[in-house]
């Protein structure tokens, strides 16, 4: 390439004697390697694909480097204000963020960033690795500064990067906490599934699976009803929404074609298994206990109609409301029962079933409390004596995301000598 850019004798030709667009044309279907030789080539073409290549660039960066591209897009400016005020930004970069690139459109000086600090977190993993302790932290608190940036093919599976994770999983949990911005209910399940599994492209899973039930969903109302109305409350009666989920979660129809492959359903014969408490399990396996199930159906129906339901912590049991303002009266849906529509009573007599005295405010709706039994629920099936293996190195770090807990650690470094935590690769 470089040759034939800098042939000039004769009439040889030269790609600087090509049209411009046929030069763009031509560098846009250049592979990285290429791009650096043409862009050492000649100041021309240093000032091309530096400055004027930016959607290549852009393209070459997210092709190579995955990981946290999603998360970063969720709450980045409020995100990021929470963390200076609070102490939990421990990733403050020395270098170009990609929060500053995006704004000015620099691609190239993003990819250029990203390729050293790739050779620099391969070096900081080898020395936590095989350093001291007080070595190790401190090499720790590196990959921490940069956050997802760390993360890459090359040592995503390292113990020090699974600590990346779980620390960015923390304080996302921290986040929708504390900060008070209105966030959605599957938000905090991923950053507790984040934290237990250690998987940074757990929010890109999540939320395929979800817009994907929600496409099912309005299509499938297309097809049984037609266009929607545009002047009513939501996009369909509220009614015929929760009866054609009823089929999604596993009710049986004597009509074929309202019957679904791959439902989800109410995990009865496994339902202390802690992966009922991950959302993204859940979502794979299309089975789960009744808060995780809710957390789904209600994410579903919020992504298809831009409906917000209920969570209903009854005692013992999860179930999901229809806000009154519906004009429905009081409606409620238990996912776990094949989306069975309850009414008043029925809540009645669940609670009595375990031998509780119902009250008016048990069919209120509860919010950000439902991730907290979210976490009981996941502890409790670790620990449950039932279980053929007791998880407690699973199980005691997830008490860091009680409220209680909570109170205590304010900062990284209360964090990184906290008693229930453990960070693995400091061991």
């Amino acid at each position: 390439m470089h040759n034939y850019i800098m042939k000039t004798n004769g009439d040889s030709p030269s790609l600087s004697t090509l049209p411009p667009e046929v030069q763009h044309l031509i560098i846009a279907h250049l592979d990285v390697r290429s791009l650096f030789r043409l862009l050492l080539s000649c100041h021309q073409y240093q000032n091309i694909i530096s400055t004027e290549c930016q959607n290549l660039w852009e393209y070459h960066h997210n092709e190579r480097w995955k990981y946290g591209k999603l998360r970063r897009k969720r709450f980045r400016d409020e995100k990021m204000e929470w963390s200076r005020q609070q102490g939990w930004a421990a990733h403050r970069m020395t270098g170009p963020q990609l929060n500053d690139v995006e704004v000015e459109g620099n691609w190239f000086k993003e990819f250029l960033y990203r390729s050293n600090l790739d050779t620099m977190s391969s070096r900081w993993v080898d020395n936590i690795k095989s350093g001291v302790p007080q070595e190790k932290r401190a090499t720790l608190f590196k990959l921490l500064q940069h956050g997802e940036d760390v993360i890459n093919d090359a040592v995503l599976r390292e113990p020090p990067v699974s600590d990346v994770i779980r620390y960015l999983a923390y304080e996302d949990w921290r986040f929708l906490h504390d900060s008070g911005i209105e966030t959605s209910i599957e938000d905090g399940a991923i950053a507790i599934a984040k934290f237990f599994s250690a998987q940074i492209d757990l929010d890109d899973l999540v939320f395929s699976h979800l817009e994907a039930q929600a496409l099912w969903l309005k299509e499938r109302m297309q097809q049984r009803f037609g266009l929607p109305s545009s002047d009513s409350i939501s996009s369909y009666p509220i009614q015929k929404i929760l009866a054609q989920m009823k089929y999604l979660f596993g009710a049986s129809s004597s009509n074929a074609e309202d019957t679904v492959e791959s439902s989800f359903s109410g995990n009865r014969n496994d339902y202390y298994n802690p992966e009922n408490s991950l959302i993204d399990v859940v979502l794979v396996k299309r089975t789960g206990i009744p808060l995780t199930l809710a957390i789904v159906y209600i994410a579903i129906v919020r992504r298809a109609f831009g409906i917000s339901l209920d969570v209903i912590g009854l005692p013992g049991h999860i179930i999901i409301g229809v806000p009154q303002s519906f004009g429905a009266g009081q409606i409620f849906v238990d996912p776990f029962d094949c989306g069975r529509i309850l009414t008043y009573d029925d809540c009645r007599e669940i609670v009595e079933r375990y031998n509780i005295t119902f009250r008016d405010e048990m069919a209120n709706p509860i919010t950000k409390d439902v991730w907290q039994r979210m976490i009981r629920n996941l502890i409790h099936a670790l620990t449950m004596p039932a279980n053929d293996v007791t998880d407690w190195a699973a199980a005691t770090p997830l008490t860091t995301f009680l409220l209680d807990e909570m109170q205590r650690i304010d900062s990284f470094d209360e964090l990184l000598v906290a008693p229930t935590w453990r960070f693995r690769c400091l061991r």
